[in-house]
C-alpha cells in the first residue's frame, strides 16, 4: 500500500541573497510486501535497474523487486538464496547483472536481471579465504565494468574482471 504526504513549503535566505522560491515535494512510502514475504529486520541494499529496485537483505532467502513507477512489489520466484547465499550484503550493477558482495558467505553472486538467474563465483585469489564475519561491506564498479569489493574484516580489496570472472586481491596497505 502507498501512503504519501506533502512537505510544507520551505524558503531559504542567505545573508545578502534574495529568498529562494518555495520548494514543495511529495513523500511516498510503500509497504505492500509480496505475499508470504516477511521483511527482515537487518538492513538492506538495493540496486536500481531501469526504475525497478532489486532489494536484498543479508538473512533473507528472497529478493524483492519494487517498481518505482507503480509501487508494486514482487519476489523473484526463480531465485531462492540457499543458506550459504543468505549472507550477501552490498550490490552493484554492471551491464544487466547485479554483483553481490559476500558479508559472511564464501561465494559472490551474479544475478542476471534480464533472465532472473543466479550464478555463483568463488575462484578467489590465492591466499584469500572468504567466509569470515563481515568480510565485505561495499561493492563498486569502474568505468571499464570491473567490480571491486571493499573489505570490512577481509584482509584485502578484491577486484573482479567481469568479462573473464578473474579475481585479484590487493593487500599492499600503506
Amino acid at each position: 500500500s502507498e501512503t504519501s504526504s506533502s512537505l510544507p513549503a520551505a524558503t531559504t535566505a542567505v545573508s545578502g541573497a534574495p529568498t529562494s522560491k518555495p520548494v514543495v515535494g511529495r513523500v511516498n512510502s510503500y509497504s505492500g510486501w509480496p505475499s508470504g514475504f516477511t521483511q527482515p529486520i537487518q538492513s538492506s541494499a538495493a540496486v536500481n535497474v531501469n526504475g525497478i529496485f532489486w532489494i536484498f537483505w543479508p538473512y533473507s532467502a528472497k529478493i524483492v523487486k519494487l517498481d518505482s513507477a507503480t509501487g508494486i512489489m514482487s519476489t523473484v520466484p526463480s531465485i531462492t538464496l540457499g543458506t550459504s547465499l543468505q549472507h550477501l550484503y552490498e550490490g552493484v550493477l554492471v551491464g544487466n547483472s547485479i554483483w553481490l558482495a559476500p558479508w559472511k558467505g564464501s561465494t559472490t553472486v551474479e544475478i542476471d536481471t534480464t533472465t532472473e538467474t543466479l550464478t555463483e563465483h568463488n575462484a578467489w585469489p590465492a591466499g584469500f579465504t572468504p567466509g569470515g564475519v563481515h568480510t565485505f561491506t561495499g561493492a563498486v564498479s569502474t568505468n571499464d565494468g570491473d567490480v571491486w569489493f571493499m573489505p570490512s574484516f577481509a584482509d584485502r580489496v578484491i577486484k573482479i574482471v567481469v568479462a573473464t570472472k578473474q579475481m585479484t586481491g590487493y593487500n599492499s596497505w600503506p
